[in-house]
């Protein structure tokens, strides 16, 4: 009797893996049913195919071998439609070339795409039969959500980092609901940012003196100009800072110490200037013959250090409100301190630190002192549409009309008349503690730490049985809409055109789509988004070794992030297909990143947009970031790269290494010059670490010629880099440029790996095997146009899994907790 080995799949480490993205036909919820798909009477019976199996599969993936944890020995093509998490994976690992394993016998391209598409077919035939949109764990807010939606709801900007602990992350992003727990701690940090975002939001007159530290980067090197701060500038600090009050400010920059506590680079005189929304407000001039009498500190450098800081000391009178500022230093002509003493682009590591530029540490802003009242603010603009008047009725009708105005915004939702009337009580709390603006503050606090705002809750409709599939209401849809796009609530117009039940209403959804795209909170995308997928969030705390790579620092770090972003960005505002993710001609680049990539003519600390010459640059396998977070800290890492290759670009992560392996290359040093490629086929001698380390170190040894921070080299120390591989499809690569063409043609592999991670961006869950038929009708749409970016996007709103959810019944109230 035939037995179906699917119940002991182990699916992490498994050999025979995950989805593949190619060919369906896909519309709105409705046409999906009934649009023409490739019929498997089309293709050939796959039981007249299933030989494929034994003559190449079932050697490894048996009851006695069991490799990978999947035996596929007793499978039968009669109930592929019921394993299909096991034939998605299968799908996934044939597609891409990585089974059967380099080096084993191999089907025809024919025979492997005809199995694949006949596989594809049934799996995409059983979503239509029977739709599983599946049902993520009840989604709150996280600090990035909390944000913006602050942002948009008060016309307030905050840090909430700064007021909430660090979110989890699953699938490389932490806006997954099953990742995002609740416990006591937390819902305390929500009670408590609420009361500081009312207070600020509102404006407290009887708010005491605070203050803020803004530091600049360790690596920072201060000789260049900052971006943000006045032209002629160089070091320093520019930011945006938000005064609680009408009031006066005390303003303190303080220089980097030695570890003596002398201030550094005082050897020749200096400038540093305050500006206040691009006004110059404050100068103080120091260091040279004024502070170091010819030179000689003696013992008085720390009391020197504080009397210099304390000249920069600064009080002014400041308007309530978000303010732009900037602490620099005037940048000088050249001078004997200027460039003689300058070894290396960052400064930080000069060996005499009495030389070379001065370094700002950090700037405190203290106050409101002496405040004069609340002003006029965009938060307050926002809060107050209404004039409270004298009389207690014409306040309560007025708390009335901005409590339930800010409600229906923070909910996503009309709200109820209990809903009013609770917010209204939490008013008359306030308004007898501190009159009519702490009322108005402590409703503000009821509604952004309630669970109405918090909780994206979804409700099935009563005549749905548990387990079954529903299509969710409009409002419902608009909030994923808005967090999916913007990380943040719904606007106006599409709250209102939800309420009305028209966001269903034929052209009405891709009409906001298209608006929404358009706006610069879809920007979000980028910065929250892509950042993710490309792990550029790690960089962050990536320290190259100085004395390896002594030109890294904070300058070409942050450089480096905004080139992939504004690359990605430019993706999205000109909608240019997915693919130029990889593949685009064109990248961002500055003084900094131009002297990494050997690009003459540019000067200075602006991002522009310029042509990609040179093959292996294209994309973002040629950005410093990647290639700077995907090496350590003393050198490149074969095994990083590859893997962040086949995780991030091709779908597939490797599996996670066995317990207690020995990962330290410096065994094989024994005196001769050995390359990195060397070492790793050394390490991968060992028959365990093998099949893993070769699917990863191809990749690695391809992109070997880019160094740790990714300037090109054609040398490893002393030995020559020989960069020609075999990919474990058997494609022979020998350049970036080469693995970038090996992804190019093979579209399918790229776009439904960017299909899966925006579509998981979208759910707030990880993808499952039943979402992938649905991955592959929005790759094969957009295949019809070019791969833009809209198409995706339009093709991930439009699906099963993004309008619909299966009802779980009381668990849709249930947060993932502690």
């Amino acid at each position: 009797m035939k037995k179906i080995t699917l119940f002991a799949l182990v699916i992490t480490g498994l050999s025979l893996s995950a989805c593949n993205n190619s060919a369906e036909d896909a519309g709105t919820i409705e046409a999906q049913a009934a649009a023409p798909q490739l019929a498997v009477q089309e293709l050939p019976p796959l039981e007249d195919q299933w030989n494929m199996i034994y003559d190449y599969c079932v050697d490894c993936h048996n009851e006695t071998d069991y490799t990978g944890g999947l035996s596929i020995e007793y499978a039968s093509p009669d109930f592929v439609h019921e394993e299909g998490e096991v034939w998605e994976k299968a799908i996934k690992k044939l597609s891409t070339g990585q089974m059967p394993p380099l080096g084993e016998a191999q089907p025809s391209q024919e025979q492997r795409q005809t199995f694949i598409a006949s596989l594809e077919a049934i799996l995409d035939q059983e979503a239509r039969d029977n739709p599983n949109p599946g049902a993520p764990v009840l989604p709150r807010l996280n600090r990035t959500e909390y944000q913006n939606s602050i942002r948009d709801l008060l016309a307030l900007e905050i840090d909430a980092s700064t007021m909430l602990i660090s979110d989890d992350s699953a699938e490389g992003f932490d806006n997954m609901s099953s990742a995002l727990q609740v416990s006591a701690t937390l819902l305390e940090g929500y009670v408590a940012a609420s009361g500081r975002v009312a207070a600020l939001a509102v404006g407290n007159p009887n708010m005491p003196p605070d203050f803020m530290v803004y530091r600049t980067s360790n690596d920072l090197s201060q000789d260049k100009h900052v971006p943000g701060a006045p032209i002629g500038t160089v070091g320093g600090l520019a930011f945006d800072h938000y005064f609680p009050l009408d009031g006066t400010y005390e303003f303190t920059p303080a220089l980097s110490r030695t570890v003596m506590g002398e201030a550094r680079g005082i050897e020749f005189p200096s400038t540093l200037e305050i500006t206040i929304d691009r006004v110059l407000v404050h100068s103080a001039d120091f260091g040279g013959d004024l502070d170091t009498n010819q030179g000689d500190l003696g013992s008085v450098g720390f009391e020197l250090a504080k009397e210099i800081d304390e000249r920069f000391r600064f009080t002014t009178f400041m308007t309530a409100g978000e303010h732009h500022i900037t602490i620099n230093f005037v940048r000088k002509p050249d001078t004997p301190d200027a460039e003689i003493w300058k070894q290396y682009e960052r400064t930080a590591i000069i060996g005499d630190l009495m030389k070379g530029p001065v370094h700002l540490d950090k700037v405190e802003i203290r106050g409101p002192f002496e405040s004069t009242g609340t002003g006029t603010t965009a938060a307050r603009e926002k809060i107050f549409i209404c004039e409270p008047g004298a009389l207690e009725d014409e306040q309560l009708a007025c708390a009335n009309e901005i409590l339930s105005t800010l409600a229906r915004q923070a909910y996503r939702r009309p709200v109820t008349e209990n809903e009013v009337s609770d917010l209204l009580g939490f008013y008359q709390i306030g308004n007898e503690i501190g009159g009519f603006g702490k009322g108005i503050e402590t409703g503000i606090r009821r509604i952004i730490s309630g669970p109405e705002f918090l909780f994206r809750v979804e409700t099935a409709p009563a005549d749905v049985a548990e387990g079954q599939p529903f299509q969710i209401s409009d409002l419902e849809l608009a909030s994923r809409l808005a967090f999916f796009l913007w990380s943040s609530l719904p606007d106006e117009e599409l709250i209102n055109i939800a309420a009305e039940s028209r966001l269903t209403a034929p052209g009405a959804l891709e009409e906001q789509v298209v608006r929404m795209l358009a706006d610069p909170k879809a920007e979000n995308l980028t910065t929250n988004f892509a950042s993710q997928w490309f792990l550029l969030r790690n960089l962050q705390a990536i320290l190259p070794d100085p004395p390896t790579y002594p030109d890294y620092d904070d300058n070409l770090r942050q450089s480096s992030i905004l080139e992939t972003q504004m690359l990605f960005q430019s993706i999205i505002d000109e909608d240019r297909s997915i693919l130029d993710v990889i593949n685009a001609d064109y990248t961002f680049i500055n003084e900094s990143l131009a002297k990494v990539y050997d690009i003459p003519g540019i000067v200075g600390s602006r991002m522009r947009r310029v042509q990609v010459e040179d093959e292996n640059r294209r994309g973002v396998l040629g950005h410093s970031s990647i290639l700077t977070l995907t090496s350590l800290g003393v050198r490149t890492s074969l095994v990083t790269r590859g893997k962040w290759f086949l995780t991030n670009l091709v779908g597939t992560p490797p599996p996670e290494p066995p317990a207690n392996v020995n990962t330290d290359l410096g065994r094989f040093n024994d005196g001769t010059p050995r390359s990195l490629r060397d070492l790793m086929e050394l390490h991968r001698s060992d028959p365990v670490c093998s099949s893993c380390h070769y699917m990863m170190d191809t990749i690695g040894i391809a992109m070997e010629n880019f160094d740790g921070v990714g300037r090109y080299r054609t040398f490893d120390g002393e030995v020559l880099i020989d960069p020609v591989e075999t990919l474990f499809d058997g494609t022979e690569i020998g350049s970036p440029a080469a693995l970038r063409r090996w992804l190019v043609d093979r579209p399918n592999i790229f776009v439904g790996t960017a299909t899966e991670k925006l579509m998981q961006f979208a759910l707030a869950r990880p993808l499952e095997w039943y979402d992938m038929p649905h991955v592959r009708t929005i790759v094969h749409d957009a295949a019809q146009n070019d791969y833009k970016f809209s198409s995706i996007i339009m093709g991930i709103v439009q699906s099963v899994p993004f309008q619909m959810r299966a009802n779980e019944g009381s668990s849709e109230a249930v947060a993932s907790a502690d």
